[in-house]
C-alpha cells in the first residue's frame, strides 16, 4: 500500500550529487537553495544572531516562513507523506495536554510563550522534517550534508573566539540578550560533528575525502571541547557510543564483531583521550571537561547542593512531581514553586523531569507515545544496514542528551526536528542509484565467538 497521497505523474525531488560533487562549493552553493538549505538557515539563524549586525527583520522568523511556503509548493507537487503526517498527528495528545495544563498552571509570564512555541515552532519542525525531507532519501542525504557547513564556520569563529580571549564561555556575551551562547554554538557544532564522523568512518580509507572530513571533524570537536558547554560535549560523544554498540552488538547466532569503521573509531577515541589525558595533566585548561567534571563536585559537596544547581534543580522537580504526579502542577511552574516568582533559566534542566513535573504521569505517556511513532521501524538490523537510518538516529540521541541537560521542552527545536526526521522512507533498490549513498563500510571483521560474523 503507497504511502503517498499524489499524483502518480508528478517527479520526485531532484537527487544530490555524490561524491564527486563533495568538494564543490558550487554544488553546496545550489543545494542551499533547496528547502533542505532553507531549513539549515532557519535552525542555525539564531546561532549567527548573536555576531552579525541585527536585521530589522528576525532572521529566524523569515526563514521559518519562507519554510513553510516552499514546502506547501513541495506537498501540492509530491503529496502528503503519510508516515510523516502520522508522526506529527501523535504529537496532537501530548500538545493539547500540554496546553490545558496552563488552566492549573501559576505561570502568568512563560506559560503562553510556551504554548506558542510548541504549537506553532515545534510542531512546524516535525512536519517539517517528518513530511518534506524524511519523504525522500535524497532531500535526508542533502540535508545532513548542507549541516556540515555552518557547524564547520562556527567551530572556526568560536576557535578565533577562544584564542584571542582565552575562554569561549567569558568572551564578553551580553548574557541578557543572547543569552548562553555557549551552548547554542556548542551544540550547533556538534550536531555536524556528529555528521561529518559518521561520514568520515564511511569513507574509503585514507581516501582524500576521509582525509578531508577527518580534519573538519578535528576541528568541530576541537571547538566542542573548548566551547565550556557540557551539553554539547556529550551530544557528540554520546552518538559515537551508539555507533560503536550498533555495529559490535551480536545479531542472530553471530558474535561480536568489528569492522574497520570501529577499529577506526576506537583508535581515534583512543588518541582522543590520550591527548586530553596528557594536556590536563600538564595543566591545560579543557573548558568542557572541567564544567562537567564540576557537576560531579556539586553532589558531594552540601552546600554547593543547597544553592542553584543542577542537583537541587532535579530534587526540586522530583518533589514537585510527587505534589502531583498523575496531572503536574502545570506548564512553566518549577520556577514559581522553586523560587516563589517567574524567572527565565529556573527550569528542571532534563526534559523528562520537566514533563513529569509540568504535566504529570499523563504528559509522559502522552510523549513517550510521540517517541514511539519515532522509533517504532528502527530495529539493530536496521541500523546496520541502512546508513542514513543509522545518522538519523544518532542525531536523535545527540538531541536527546541535549534535552535531558538543556533548556526547557518550547526550546527543544533540534529535538523535535531529529524526531521528525525519523519518519524516514525505507530504502528500495533503486535509491542507491538515485541518492548516489555511500556505500557500505568493508564487510571485513574479526568474529570473537565461536559463531563468527557471517
Amino acid at each position: 500500500m503507497s504511502t503517498v497521497l499524489s499524483r502518480p505523474a508528478l517527479a520526485s525531488a531532484a537527487a544530490p550529487a555524490g561524491a564527486r560533487g563533495f568538494f564543490s562549493p558550487w554544488r553546496y552553493l545550489v543545494d542551499f537553495l533547496s528547502f533542505e538549505g532553507i531549513v539549515v538557515a532557519y535552525l542555525y539563524s539564531n546561532t549567527f544572531q548573536s555576531i552579525l549586525p541585527k536585521p530589522p527583520i528576525d532572521s529566524t522568523v523569515v526563514f521559518f516562513l519562507l519554510s513553510i511556503v516552499v514546502a506547501l509548493v513541495i506537498v501540492l507537487r509530491e503529496g502528503v507523506y503519510l508516515p510523516g503526517l502520522l508522526l506529527a498527528v501523535s504529537f496532537v495528545p501530548f500538545l493539547a495536554w500540554f496546553a490545558l495544563s496552563w488552566t492549573w498552571s501559576p505561570s502568568k509570564i512563560y506559560a503562553p510563550k510556551s504554548i506558542m512555541l510548541m504549537s506553532t515552532v515545534n510542531l512546524w519542525n516535525l512536519l517539517a522534517a517528518g513530511m518534506i525531507i524524511a519523504h525522500s532519501r535524497a532531500r535526508m542525504l542533502r540535508f545532513f550534508k548542507l549541516v556540515t557547513v555552518p557547524s564547520v564556520i562556527v567551530a572556526l569563529i568560536g576557535l578565533y573566539i577562544y584564542f584571542k580571549y582565552g575562554s569561549f564561555k567569558f568572551a564578553g556575551w551580553d548574557w541578557d540578550s543572547e543569552g548562553r551562547v555557549y551552548n547554542e554554538w556548542g551544540r550547533g557544532v556538534a550536531n555536524g560533528a556528529i555528521v561529518i564522523l559518521f561520514m568520515c568512518l564511511r569513507s574509503r580509507f585514507l581516501s582524500l575525502r576521509q582525509i578531508v572530513l577527518g580534519g573538519l571533524l578535528l576541528l568541530c570537536a576541537g571547538f566542542v571541547f573548548v566551547s565550556s558547554s557540557r551539553s554539547a560535549l556529550l551530544v557528540f560523544v554520546v552518538p559515537v557510543v551508539l555507533f560503536l554498540l550498533v555495529h559490535m552488538a551480536p545479531l542472530g547466532r553471530a558474535g561480536f564483531a568489528i569492522s574497520r569503521a570501529q577499529l577506526l573509531l576506537l583508535l581515534l577515541a583512543t588518541a582522543a583521550a590520550v591527548s586530553i589525558a596528557l594536556l590536563m595533566a600538564a595543566g591545560t585548561r579543557i573548558d568542557s571537561i572541567g564544567r562537567l567534571l564540576k557537576v560531579f563536585q556539586q553532589a558531594e559537596n552540601t552546600e554547593i547542593v543547597l544553592g542553584p544547581n543542577r542537583w537541587a534543580y532535579y530534587g526540586a522537580a522530583i518533589r514537585f512531581f510527587l505534589q502531583a504526579p498523575i496531572m503536574g502542577n502545570g506548564i512553566r511552574s518549577f520556577s514559581i514553586l522553586f523560587r516563589g516568582y517567574e524567572q527565565e533559566g529556573t527550569h528542571a534542566h532534563n526534559f523528562v523531569l520537566e514533563i513529569l513535573t509540568d504535566t504529570g504521569i499523563v504528559g509522559l505517556v502522552l510523549f513517550g507515545l510521540l517517541l514511539y511513532m519515532a522509533l517504532r521501524r528502527v530495529s539493530l538490523r536496521g541500523l546496520r544496514h541502512d546508513p542514513l537510518l543509522l545518522c538519523a538516529t544518532m542525531f536523535l540521541v545527540g538531541r536527546v542528551v541535549a534535552a535531558l541537560l538543556g533548556t526547557e521542552l518550547n526550546g527543544q527545536y533540534y529535538l523535535f526536528f531529529a524526531i521528525g526526521l525519523m519518519a524516514l522512507r525505507p530504502a528500495r533498490a533503486e535509491d542507491a542509484a538515485e541518492t548516489d549513498e555511500p556505500a557500505a563500510a568493508p564487510a571485513a571483521a574479526w568474529p570473537t565467538s565461536s559463531g563468527g560474523a557471517r
